[in-house]
């Protein structure tokens, strides 16, 4: 007999934030709703937007010395992960559950995800490009334009600050994986490249002219990822698993006319050839990727008016042993935007921009070339009342959307209210929708164009407390969706259709304690529960308790900062709840715990060097299913400034 009650969730713990820098202007409160901004620190940021955002720092990703950006995102509560190998294999993410073509992906503020495949490989963005990292979890956030079914990410570059003198930056690791043994009892001959699985550099140029700044990247990374894995009793090598890109930025900003008149520019180019090995159940199924991606971002800002051209460009070539394709995505935004503030209590901001994403298949047996243009429009507010301590943010926006010659609609409603002085509540409701991509509606043999949009509402409520050695984030969150697009038979015929609904709630919690000088604690426990409440085998309630497939019920984290002279010391752990089974009743995935940790050390003024100690515990694990992840790696590396 199943199981039926009331859903209840669990109190926990919630990673926040490791150490500020003393010269940090910008408060990052973990999963609270707000941020406290000044000084334009977070990139089209607004104060207050009663979203729940949590801000990945720039002194948090030069402690975690993490080897990949999805390594960064999953530090985050909430945050699940997609990684299909190690370093160089696809890496996608989901948050709270959603699946990750339900996450909006932006780089600077422009979006990146494409209609071909809206599911973004994170492994294309250089950490050592990246400034900082805004995750929207629920509400419109700090971009303002739309509300997201399943999140958003902002990733921001870094830029040059007007008081940076000249100077150069190199930085370099080297990675090598543990040997581990063979089940025959002899040893793995790594020769001399059991020391070099893995090499990085960076190398930056920063200076600051009369009215522009200047900062430019240049770098890359190879990985031969000869990794060994344990499968049943017995362990194995993992092969043909090998990684080389190349990457470069260039970021340009100033002010002109008296500074009456300012821009941006920011410029992107990555190009990276991944061997990819099938799974455990399919090794034959090996891959060969290679992915160029070209984005640019430039505004010009005048008086009120933001003025923005924006244009990515993603060829992608993928060669499996059954399956080949190429295609090339164009994604391009125009936009304006209208800054009117009414005194210190009110500030309405209205935008307009156009998007388009253009797909060249080049595979004549594939999709073929397909094109969709979204203009759209959006206002949104910033209201105070009672002295300020209450808060309204209202977003409303309109878009239409080419293929389907239909409006998609979206709108959110944050508040805030400062209780006390160390306490405030938020709350947040919204609408979203999420488009189908071409290969769900065009693909030969699989697409369906009778697709509609996927919808969703959700809402959260949440609390945060704040003094000098201990600060406290919580939030309690539902989604409700609808329309879902799931793959099914219908008629003897496989493919996506709209038949699902689900529900998502859950509860997420932050701590965070500085005992003592030059300590700090955290620590996370993330408890959510999904239901499907109808999908292509039949309808269910809540007491039915059908988990949506692949979402975790638990996962939680601990971090521990310590800074003694010279030295920092770092130790952060995962662990990952048993993931639901999914389609045609695989089994479930695994739950594992790993834990990471470094030692950095800031010989001199301009050196810092560091040993950092990936899966600590050499764990066995997988986030998805016949993917194993590798053991135990050490990483040496370091940054020299002059």
């Amino acid at each position: 007999m199943k199981k039926r009650g009331f859903f209840f969730v669990a109190l926990g713990l919630t990673a926040a934030t490791l150490a500020y820098a003393a010269d940090q202007n910008y408060t990052d409160l973990g999963t609270a709703q707000t941020l406290e901004v000044t000084e334009n620190k977070l990139s089209d940021a607004q104060v207050n937007t009663g979203s729940t955002v949590i801000v990945i720092t720039r002194e948090q990703i030069e402690n975690y010395h993490a080897e990949s950006t999805a390594d960064l995102l999953r530090k985050a509560v909430g945050v699940d992960s997609h990684s299909y190998g190690t370093l160089g294999a696809a890496q996608t993410m989901s948050i709270r559950g959603m699946q990750s073509a339900r996450t909006l992906v932006y780089i600077d503020g422009v979006p990146v995800n494409n209609a071909q495949n809206p599911s973004y490989d994170f492994t294309t963005i250089p950490i050592a490009s990246i400034d900082h990292i805004e995750i929207i979890k629920s509400g419109s956030g700090n971009l303002g334009k739309a509300v997201a079914v399943g999140g958003v990410v902002n990733i921001v570059t870094k830029s040059a600050n007007a008081s940076d003198k000249e100077h150069y930056e190199l930085s370099f690791e080297n990675g090598s994986y543990v040997p581990l043994r063979y089940i025959d009892g002899t040893e793995h001959d790594r020769n001399w490249r059991g020391l070099v699985d893995t090499q990085s550099g960076d190398f930056s140029y920063t200076n600051s002219f009369k009215n522009i700044n200047l900062f430019a990247n240049m770098g890359a990374t190879y990985a031969d990822n000869g990794y060994t894995y344990l499968n049943g009793t017995g362990r194995y090598k993992r092969e043909n698993n090998s990684f080389y890109e190349f990457h470069g930025n260039v970021n340009v900003d100033g002010k002109l006319l008296d500074d009456k008149l300012s821009f941006s520019s920011k410029n992107l180019v990555s190009w990276q050839h991944a061997e990819i090995p099938g799974s455990l159940s399919l090794p034959s199924s090996d891959v060969t990727q290679k992915t160029f991606t070209l984005s640019t971002r430039n505004t010009v800002s005048y008086g009120i008016v933001d003025i923005g051209l924006d244009y990515m460009y993603t060829p992608y070539n993928y060669d499996a042993s059954s399956y080949k394709t190429e295609y090339h995505n164009h994604i391009f935004t125009i936009s304006v935007a209208e800054h009117l503030s009414f005194g210190d209590n009110s500030k309405l901001d209205f935008g307009e921009e156009f998007n388009g994403a253009v797909l060249a298949d080049s595979d004549n047996n594939s999709i073929g070339d397909e094109k969709r243009w979204m203009p759209r429009g959006y206002a949104e507010g910033s209201f105070y009342f009672l002295d300020g301590k209450l808060g309204l943010f209202p977003m409303a926006s309109l878009a239409y959307v080419s293929d389907f010659k239909a409006v998609s609609p979206g709108a959110n409603l944050g508040i805030s209210y400062q209780l006390t002085e160390p306490w405030s509540l938020t709350a947040n409701v919204g609408y979203a929708e999420n488009y189908p991509s071409f290969n769900q509606l065009y693909y030969p043999s699989y697409g369906n164009e009778d697709l509609d949009p996927e919808k969703s509402v959700n809402g959260e409520v949440g609390a945060t407390y704040k003094n000098d050695t201990f600060s406290y984030s919580g939030s309690v969150y539902m989604k409700y969706m609808y329309d879902a697009i799931i793959d099914a038979y219908i008629n003897y015929t496989y493919g996506p259709r709209n038949m699902a609904k689900s529900s998502y709630m859950g509860m997420e919690h932050s701590f965070e304690f500085k005992p003592v000088k030059n300590l700090t604690l955290t620590a996370s426990y993330y408890y959510s529960r999904s239901f499907v409440l109808k999908d292509d085998t039949g309808s269910y309630d809540f007491g039915d308790e059908v988990p949506v497939p692949y979402t975790r019920e638990h996962m939680g984290s601990f971090g521990m900062t310590y800074t003694f002279g010279i030295f920092t010391f770092n130790a952060n752990g995962n662990f990952y709840g048993q993931a639901a089974k999914g389609t045609y009743d695989s089994a479930p995935v695994d739950p594992f715990a790993i834990v990471n940790c470094s030692l950095t050390a800031q010989i001199i003024e301009s050196l810092k060097v560091y040993a950092a100690i990936d899966n600590l515990f050499d764990t066995t694990y997988a986030f998805a299913e016949g993917y194993p992840m590798p053991g135990m790696k050490i990483r040496l590396g370091g940054t020299w400034k002059f």
